[in-house]
């Protein structure tokens, strides 16, 4: 690593006028060859001294983009309300169920005018109600576990 060259009254009279003429501290720091760094270094003891807080740039920037989501938010939730609104309105609508049900291919139709209920469901002619309790175990499944005669669950 070559050592850094010490700083010169050049260095530091062209710092000063490019920081007199408004530059950043990077740009200062490329038009005079040198790191960041020993630009602020040179810079610190300058009147006025030379600043490199972006407090307020930040502050501004993030109000802004604070207020860019808060908006975009908004209507993300007028969007996502409408999206409810539409699918709610469809879910109720009455629907029509249809297949080929018998062996000449005759087509059956059951229009259900509701169809979140399950009584809609058990109303309709092509409804079978289930022939066990939903709870009874399948007749080829294998006895339940016991231990010492304690069925495990």
């Amino acid at each position: 690593m070559v050592p850094p060259s010490p700083i010169t009254n050049t260095d530091r009279r062209e710092v000063r006028s490019l920081h007199a003429a408004g530059q950043s501290r990077n740009a200062v720091a490329r038009a005079v060859n040198r790191s960041p760094s020993t630009v602020a270094k040179i810079a610190e003891p300058f009147d006025p001294p030379r600043s490199c807080d972006r407090a307020p740039q930040v502050d501004a920037a993030t109000r802004a983009r604070t207020a860019d989501l808060a908006s975009r938010r908004a209507a993300l939730a007028l969007a996502l309300q409408g999206d409810a609104e539409r699918l709610r309105t469809q879910l109720w609508a009455p629907t029509t169920h249809s297949e080929f049900a018998d062996r000449e291919g005759e087509r059956h139709e059951t229009t259900y005018r509701n169809p979140g209920s399950a009584t809609n469901v058990r109303s309709s002619p092509r409804y079978r109600p289930p022939s066990a309790p939903p709870y009874a175990p399948h007749p080829s499944a294998a006895p339940p576990a016991t231990i010492l005669g304690v069925p495990c669950t």
